[in-house]
């Protein structure tokens, strides 16, 4: 429960920061939260946390982020929260065989999370659905590492829960191919696998 008030607050005060018109106040906010997306972006699970990180400060750091997504006005996009755009902006790029590992790694772990918080008919869900959805297709089909795999299709089905009617078309086309792909075990794999995880087939 304290933690959970200690986050409000938190999410509370970055807002309070970015709406001042006093710039050292918004540098103070973009600190803040340049520091919340980092230790977002480490999954315990995964990999070895950095010095100073801790399992306790990930969660806090989702929670952080997810309360600042639903927060955002229905008529504003992921960009009016800067620096959390720029930890995922790489996930709208139309290859992302072209993405440093690391990258798009921490961008897919931010992401996976914070699409919990998303809600329909919001400029925010429009921008995932048009923009970053996509490439979360080819990498739970094509990624090489499993971990991420999954980290994409949990964000996919957690995205398309939110609106089926407006998510599924933007999916469906990418995945057919990948699904008739005969000459690649691995991709038709995940193919499939997402395709059982969105309709049970």
């Amino acid at each position: 429960l304290w933690s959970q008030i200690t986050c409000k607050d938190l999410a509370y005060m970055i807002q309070l920061l970015n709406q001042s018109n006093t710039p050292r106040r918004n540098v103070v906010a973009d600190k803040i939260l340049q520091n919340v997306c980092s230790m977002a972006s480490c999954d315990p699970k995964y990999c070895d946390l950095p010095n100073g990180f801790t399992p306790c400060g990930w969660k806090a750091a989702q929670c952080i982020l997810r309360l600042l997504i639903k927060a955002i006005p229905k008529n504003e996009d992921l960009a009016s929260i800067s620096i959390l755009w720029q930890w995922i902006v790489c996930l709208k790029s139309s290859d992302p065989a072209l993405i440093e590992d690391t990258n798009l790694e921490k961008a897919i772990t931010i992401f996976s999370d914070i699409s919990f918080a998303l809600k329909k008919e919001t400029k925010v869900y429009e921008q995932v659905v048009s923009l970053l959805l996509p490439t979360l297709v080819v990498l739970a089909c094509t990624y090489t590492k499993t971990y991420f795999r999954q980290k994409s299709l949990d964000a996919i089905t957690n995205t398309c829960m939110v609106d089926p009617e407006t998510s599924i078309p933007v999916v469906l086309p990418i995945l057919f191919p990948y699904l008739n792909d005969n000459n690649n075990d691995a991709c038709r794999l995940g193919a499939c696998i997402v395709m059982n995880k969105l309709f049970g087939v």
